[in-house]
């Protein structure tokens, strides 16, 4: 489902308009909802076989017409309420398989990276300390103490983007702190497998601090 968001842009640039990708009333369908997509008109002598990259040289999700004249740029890493004056010149390149750049694509969009935090983004900073859904807990307080620190920042983007109000916010910080030096850490508990007695007395001690 889709919702144009632009009028037509320089289509001596190649890029007709873009539009915002709008989240499927049943998400498990919609692997690209937020962020916008991009059309181009391609030259008639671009090849096939081609990859698209970001500015930073990331692969990017594209779709191209049966007849090859259209593309489709999917770019899912921005936040798609970014107003038209806040927009950026962005640039894609079609790569051949040898690496050469065959045509670069640009054309005004959000800036590259501008996605709200996600609980996905979350995950990953947890991962990248060396705790994941369905570790036992609790760990012990020096690792979950070490990993919510490194995430925590994380942690409050996510709530801010989910418009949890300020003082809730702190006060959840708080709270998830504290259960992290008691070696729990709330993101990734499953209330399936924990002693939820020894759970509750920590949170417990954290709500009462």
């Amino acid at each position: 489902v889709v919702g144009i968001s632009a009028a037509p842009v320089d289509e001596a640039s190649l890029h007709v308009w873009h539009a915002n990708i709008v989240a499927s009333t049943d998400e498990s369908k919609s692997p690209y909802a937020g962020g916008v997509f991009h059309l181009f008109v391609l030259p008639a002598d671009t090849p096939t076989g081609l990859t698209l990259h970001d500015e930073a040289g990331a692969v990017v999700p594209m779709a191209r017409s049966l007849d090859g004249d259209h593309l489709i740029v999917l770019d899912v890493d921005v936040d798609a309420e970014v107003m038209p004056d806040e927009q950026v010149e962005r640039q894609w390149d079609l790569v051949s398989d040898d690496g050469s750049i065959v045509l670069s694509l640009t054309g005004q969009g959000p800036p590259a990276g501008s996605a709200p935090a996600s609980p996905d983004d979350l995950l990953a900073c947890l991962a990248e300390q060396g705790v994941a859904p369905g570790d036992p807990q609790p760990y012990a307080p020096e690792v979950a103490r070490a990993a919510w620190s490194a995430c925590a920042e994380v942690n409050d983007a996510v709530m801010a983007a989910l418009d949890v109000p300020d003082g809730q916010r702190s006060a959840t910080a708080t709270f998830l702190s504290c259960m992290a030096e008691q070696g729990w850490i709330q993101t990734l508990v499953d209330f399936d497998t924990v002693d939820i007695a020894a759970h509750n007395a920590a949170s417990t001690t954290c709500t009462a601090s």
